[in-house]
Parts: C-alpha cells; structure tokens; sequence
C-alpha cells in the first residue's frame, strides 16, 4: 500500500511539472509578461477583459455601468464574471492604470488552470486503475486538448478547465469518502462559487450529475 500511495504521490508531482513545462512552451512568454498580452484583442474577447477590469475600477455589487448607457446591466450579462471581480476589488486600488495588471490576473488564471486539469485528470485515471504511471501522458494529453483551452480567446470565464474533471472528481468522492455528506456540502460550495463566475457551470455540474445517477440507475 504504501509502495502504491508512493507511486502515485510521484506520478501527480511529474503531471504537475509537466504540465507547467507544457504551459511555458506554449504560452511561456504570455506567463513572463502576461500584462502584455491579449488571448482576444476583437469582439467578445475585449469586451471581456473590458467588463471585468472596468468592474474592479469602476463597480459596485452587481450592477455594471459600463455598457447600456445610462442603465446599465448585471455584471452577469457582461460576462463580467463577479466572484473574480469582487475578489480582485479588495486587493488592486481602484485606478485606471491598474487595468493591465487585472488583465494579467485573467490570463495567468486560465493558464494555470490547465495544470490543474492535468492533475485532476491524472488523480481520476488513477481512481480507475489505470498504473500511475501510465496515467501521466494521458492526463496531459486529455488536459491540454480540452476544448474549454478554445475559450482562451474570448469567453474568459468559461476558460477554467478543471471544472469538468474537478465535478468528476467530487461525484466521483461521494462513493469513496468516509464522510459522503462532508464531500456533497464542500462540492455544492464550490459549484455555487463557480455559478458566480459564469451561471453555465451551474447547469453544466446539474448535467454531469444527472447523467451519472441516471446511468447508475440503468445498470442497476
């Protein structure tokens, strides 16, 4: 057991290395500078960046000023992702020229989630017996070829692509954990904090759940 617990500890730590290996080959000058890049300088992409670094600048709550001029809009509607907003707000002054760097928060944000993908994809093979070891290039592979990564160019707050592994992970632990309750409590939280970034996350979680008990329920 402890020579099992060994192996894998080890493997997570190579997906994790690897994957922050993969992430500077690709986007290493983007993580070095990442104020000075725009993953989407037209359309959709700019309008997000827009939103959320006029909300941290210039926002309050929940209502965004910043389009539909003289009403406004729920930040929500903007893409303007709020949790993130509201977090960024308690720790970044509220001046014009702090724009640059809530876009550099942004970008390292959706780089830095791939090598949790990584992770959590590696974590979950593991859970399906696949050896430790040979989990590694999978979970790479798996990791850098999700097609949340064609989100980078414009809709920001549905970039972070650990949600779907990360869900599995979770609906994966009710069976598994001591305390099943503890697991539920702990995954609606994070599901919700999720909700505040893009609604979608909610409805994409209540699918994957569905789909699961829906599928335990026919073979059993």
């Amino acid at each position: 057991m402890f020579q099992s617990n060994k192996h894998v500890f080890l493997s997570s730590l190579v997906v994790l290395l690897l994957a922050v290996a993969v992430c500077f080959r690709f986007f290493g000058e983007m993580i070095l500078q990442p104020n000075e890049f725009l993953f989407g300088a037209e359309g959709d992409g700019l309008k997000n960046y827009f939103s959320v670094a006029y909300q941290v600048i210039h926002g309050d709550g929940m209502w965004f000023k910043g389009m539909l001029y003289p009403y406004g809009d729920n930040i929500i509607f903007a893409d303007g992702q709020p949790l993130l907003t509201k977090i960024l707000s308690w720790f970044i002054e509220p001046d014009v020229n702090n724009g640059t760097q809530i876009i550099g928060i942004m970008n390292l944000l959706m780089i830095c989630s791939l090598v949790i993908t990584a992770w959590c994809l590696h974590r979950l093979l593991v859970w399906n017996y696949v050896n430790p070891w040979f989990a590694v290039p999978f979970a790479l592979t798996i990791a850098f070829l999700s097609p949340q990564v064609a989100r980078f160019i414009g809709h920001y707050a549905l970039g972070y692509a650990f949600f779907i592994p990360m869900s599995w992970l979770f609906i994966a632990s009710f069976s598994r954990a001591k305390w099943p309750w503890l697991v539920a409590f702990i995954t609606s939280i994070v599901v919700l904090l999720f909700g505040f970034l893009h609604p979608y996350y909610l409805f994409l979680f209540v699918i994957f759940l569905g789909a699961v008990i829906g599928w335990e329920l026919l073979i059993n």
